[in-house]
């Protein structure tokens, strides 16, 4: 006997397969279970844990995840134990740092295994049982002591009077307190070694030297303000350092009308940095300002084209009814125009030690703007180069107001100046 299915029945059943197929692709639960199953590939086992454990909870008779949720937890729970017992006999004296990263990891996992629903597998029909160790008391003690040897390694540093042993001291201190708030007296030991690493750094304003002083503003003040703002945004690089205020030095550089004067005399920036109490000192010189203002050029070209207005029927010699183009020429003058503006500012700048008079890094840069913009307008008819993209964008583009020099200036400052910040904090990080 011979059954026949319609087949709109077998195109349901193909869909309803496909569909079931297809869950790691089309629902939440499937995509979490695929990536268990890539994690777990990969020697990922917490991971692949975690999403396993999320898809459950999401649908608690997913046969997938049923199957592959014990074989994740076993592995990525006995690889923090094997890890958990080589720390314990170990004698680093970091160790604690590492074992509490390892308890909270296991808490990790439980956290997640707790949110999974009571599973009976498909598969197998056995229950799904985790088994839990308690580390709470493990991590209390691992965390306890991660504070004092911290602690007693910031006391240990603290005992050499260089800067950078006075850092590393209070970094010690500070991760001290991340273990446990308030750490015996590790706050005011924080503060006694931050304040004995501390680098006071100066940056005085550059000396112009381009012959254009004032005439594009307080160039020199520009590149001092914008680099202090740019280096004191980032926190990590201001923790250990201390930018003295342009304002408690300015009566010295009126003193020696140091800006103006031209005069790059490096002994003397050295004496003003000892005077208010610098470590370092920034300075430099301003050696071109270079402004080629806006110019406008124009070149004109005549565009001449046959353009097809129309059809026109008529007979052939035989009498056949034909058809064709009637055409036109046509014409058009065009002027393409370009507007140029420009801006070069030239640089050179020292960091120095103002204990030694050593000049610590050198450079030179430049801060460069250069404008330009490029439209085109025409007079007859636009047909005779609308087969010319090119131009036929230049004339649709509207014209816009150039920048004005103040902005370019600035924007050339800009550049030098971030170069300047970054040059301080690499400075920074080489030091320590």
């Amino acid at each position: 006997m011979v059954i026949k299915y319609s087949t709109k029945v077998i195109q349901t059943a193909l869909l309803i397969l496909f569909l079931a197929g297809c869950a790691s692709v089309f629902t939440e639960y499937g995509r979490l279970q695929s990536s268990a199953e890539k994690h777990y590939k990969a020697g990922n086992y917490d991971q692949a844990f975690i999403d396993c454990a999320s898809s459950l909870a999401l649908k608690p008779d997913y046969e997938e995840a049923q199957e592959l949720i014990m074989p994740a937890f076993r592995r990525a729970t006995a690889a923090h134990i094997e890890q958990i017992n080589h720390l314990q006999q170990s004698n680093d004296k970091f160790r604690w740092d590492y074992l509490v990263v390892e308890y909270d990891a296991m808490n990790t996992i439980y956290s997640y295994a707790r949110k999974v629903p009571p599973i009976i597998t498909k598969k197998s029909k056995t229950r799904v049982v985790f088994e839990y160790i308690d580390y709470t008391a493990d991590r209390s003690h691992a965390v306890q002591m991660a504070a004092a040897a911290h602690y007693d390694e910031g006391m240990r540093m603290s005992n050499y009077a260089d800067k950078t042993s006075q850092r590393l001291a209070a970094l010690e201190f500070k991760k001290a307190m991340q273990y446990v708030r308030g750490y015996k007296n590790a706050l005011s030991m924080y503060q006694q070694c931050r304040e004995a690493a501390m680098r006071r750094i100066a940056i005085i304003p550059f000396v112009d030297k381009s012959g254009k002083y004032g005439n594009f503003g307080d160039v020199p003040g520009l590149i001092v303000d914008l680099s202090l703002q740019e280096i004191m945004a980032d926190k990590l690089s201001m923790e250990f350092v201390e930018f003295i205020n342009r304002g408690n030095f300015q009566h010295l550089l009126n003193e020696y009308s140091y800006i103006r004067s031209g005069i790059v005399d490096q002994n003397r920036a050295v004496q003003i940095g000892k005077t208010i109490g610098a470590s370092e000192i920034v300075v430099g010189t301003i050696s071109q300002i270079i402004y080629s203002p806006v110019s406008l050029t124009s070149h004109r070209e005549k565009y001449q084209r046959t353009v097809v207005t129309g059809k026109q029927r008529y007979k052939d010699k035989k009498g056949n009814q034909k058809e064709r183009d009637i055409t036109q020429k046509v014409s058009a003058r065009v002027t393409t125009h370009m507007e140029t503006a420009m801006v070069r500012i030239v640089v050179s700048y020292q960091i120095i030690d103002v204990e030694t008079s050593r000049i610590l890094s050198s450079k030179v840069v430049e801060g460069d703007y250069d404008y330009e913009q490029q439209w085109a307008t025409y007079k007859g008819d636009k047909r005779a180069f609308d087969n010319d993209g090119t131009i036929l964008e230049l004339t649709e583009k509207v014209r816009t107001s150039a920048p004005s020099v103040e902005l370019m200036v600035n924007d050339a400052v800009k550049e030098i100046s971030h170069d300047i910040s970054t040059e301080i904090k690499a400075f920074l990080d080489r030091l320590y």
